[in-house]
């Protein structure tokens, strides 16, 4: 397939969660590949992307994601998959795939980054800067790094998250939500990855892909 042009590509590689974007996976946490999104009342109405050391088929499924990310909410994003892809005009192939699991961990990333700074905002009962340090918020003392600590692992408790005492003590002395988001990423990762791989295995009435080997095995 040819490879069009890539319309949702950022000129240049963004670190954090520049404006006008409020959901962020920057390169730096996300194995190279940053997707950058825009949430207004749970809806996508915005979505870039960066890569630059992405093969052609990650670069395709990059710029088809932010396409049909945006007008859609968030829900329905956490149910996005290989199909989706192929009906948008992705190559039918196990790189596809792989690109899907890549491409689709970012953007849930990303998410996560933005459930993390309007739990945070919600709880300061302000807009906040991703730059702010969390003290400015009101997360001081001992009962600052409980609250900081309580907040997160409720927002979060699907993932079964739990944040370290000392991480908290951490945040309430230096920290930013930056720093809370990007911790957060890092420490759901491989949760995220478990379940996409899942999400994105062919179902068992697709005929399995065949190689130099014969038909690929489920397990």
């Amino acid at each position: 397939m040819a490879i069009p042009t890539f319309e949702r590509r950022v000129t240049k590689e963004m670190i954090g969660c520049p404006k006008p974007f409020n959901a962020c996976a920057d390169p730096v946490v996300c194995n190279g590949m940053g997707v950058y999104l825009q949430v207004e009342d749970s809806v996508m109405t915005t979505a870039s992307w960066w890569c630059a050391e992405c093969s052609d088929t990650e670069r395709l499924t990059l710029e088809l994601a932010c396409r049909l990310l945006i007008g859609k909410e968030i829900e329905s994003v956490h149910r996005l998959n290989v199909e989706t892809f192929e009906a948008a005009g992705g190559p039918v192939s196990a790189d596809l795939r792989m690109a899907c699991v890549r491409v689709l961990l970012a953007v849930e990333m990303a998410l996560l980054d933005h459930r993390v700074k309007s739990a945070l905002a919600a709880s300061a009962g302000q807009a906040i800067d991703a730059a702010q340090k969390l003290k400015q918020l009101g997360f001081v003392a001992r009962d600052g790094q409980q609250r900081l600590k309580t907040l997160l692992e409720c927002e979060l408790a699907r993932y079964n998250l739990r944040v370290p005492a000392v991480k908290a003590q951490e945040w309430t002395a230096f920290g930013t939500p930056e720093d809370c988001s990007r911790w957060v990423q890092s420490a759901l990762k491989t949760a995220l990855l478990t379940a996409l791989m899942e999400r994105c295995d062919p179902s068992p009435t697709r005929a399995p892909l065949t190689g130099p080997e014969g038909p690929a095995q489920r397990p």
